[in-house]
């Protein structure tokens, strides 16, 4: 009877082990991976945060081990690993703001991969979860208007946009929001700098070459900026054409809206 007894003691321990929270060295590994990847050590949170993974994979806390190995995989481009590890965060997960950050990361992922449908879906699901006037939500506001945008959806992005404006006035997501709202067209950006000498310079170069090139004042991520922009087509498509044909002459050359 004491032996079956101290069985089945030790059974149940290890059961509840298994759905129960880490210890408290479980939570030492998460606040060192967190602390790893605030400092941009991307590499050993990820170490961190597999040690965990390996210890407490059944434990409470699991879904957060995902989440930061998923956002260390992002930032070292290991773009399928991370992928897998935010879609398991949001499996595991019960935490609102989690499951904000977990979709708002798959929704930049397929962006990225040109996957629009897929990023309006996952950023409509993080702004679902996200506290509405609080970060990230204004970054995630802002990249569902430019999802919007490449799809075409000019007064939906509009839309999403002046939420970012109103609810994050003077932030730089606003200040970009500012920039894009009102757009119904696409354009080629050449190339964007500091003085307007060399925004011109380069305007001419293309110019010289049957190309025709305008310099525009902009707001970037960079700040404001004098960009030199090539033409204006109604889907980007037709834009992503030109800059095709553009690009062995710029290589830096990218998309943008234009009014």
């Amino acid at each position: 009877m004491h032996k079956w007894t101290s069985s089945s003691a030790v059974l149940l321990a290890l059961l509840a082990g298994c759905n129960g929270p880490p210890p408290e060295q479980g939570l030492r590994m998460l606040a060192e991976s967190q602390r790893l990847l605030q400092a941009g050590q991307n590499r050993q949170a990820m170490e961190q945060a597999d040690h965990f993974l390996r210890e407490y994979s059944h434990s409470t806390r699991a879904d957060q081990a995902y989440y930061l190995r998923g956002e260390a995989r992002f930032r070292e481009r290991q773009y399928e690993t991370a992928e897998a590890d935010f879609r398991k965060a949001l499996d595991l997960t019960g935490d609102r703001r989690l499951r904000g950050n977990a979709n708002a990361a798959l929704g930049e992922l397929a962006q990225r991969q040109e996957r629009m449908n897929s990023a309006l879906v996952y950023y409509t699901s993080a702004l679902a979860n996200l506290e509405a006037s609080e970060p990230p939500a204004d970054a995630v506001g802002y990249r569902l208007g430019e999802v919007r945008q490449a799809m075409g959806r000019w007064e939906q992005a509009d839309e999403a946009f002046h939420r970012v404006i109103h609810a994050f006035a003077g932030s730089d997501a606003a200040r970009l929001a500012g920039q894009r709202v009102n757009a119904r067209a696409w354009t080629v950006r050449a190339g964007a700098f500091d003085n307007h000498q060399a925004a011109a310079a380069l305007a001419r170069q293309l110019q010289q070459s049957k190309i025709q090139a305008q310099v525009q004042a902009v707001f970037t991520r960079k700040g404001p900026l004098h960009a030199v922009q090539v033409g204006r087509f109604p889907d980007r498509a037709q834009a992503q054409e030109q800059l095709d044909q553009l690009r062995p002459l710029v290589p830096k050359a990218e998309l943008a809206v234009t009014q």
